[in-house]
């Protein structure tokens, strides 16, 4: 995945692409360029923000596995912000 040219991601199997874009209903922000054989599935916003509205289960469903895919992705990030100092703790 990247952003104004700049490789920012590497997803793996299973990981989402403009799920900020999407829950924030904002155009997307980032390109993804696939370099290998991939299988993608790809819903249009309108299209799923309306699946997910006649669909309640779905819609708690997909909320989770998209949150647990943000924070796999925020976490090695928090990582390396603390290892520079970026991150302070307050007591």
């Amino acid at each position: 995945m990247a952003a104004d040219n700049h490789k920012i991601a590497e997803l793996g199997d299973g990981s989402f692409a403009g799920e900020i874009s999407f829950k924030l209903k904002q155009p997307a922000t980032a390109t993804v360029r696939i370099t290998t054989p991939t299988r993608v599935v790809e819903w249009s916003q309108d299209s799923l923000h309306d699946l997910l509205q006649r669909n309640p289960g779905m819609k708690n469903c997909v909320e989770a596995l998209i949150s647990t895919d943000m924070a796999r992705k925020l976490t090695p990030q928090m990582a390396t912000r603390m290892d520079e100092g970026a991150v302070t703790y307050l007591p």
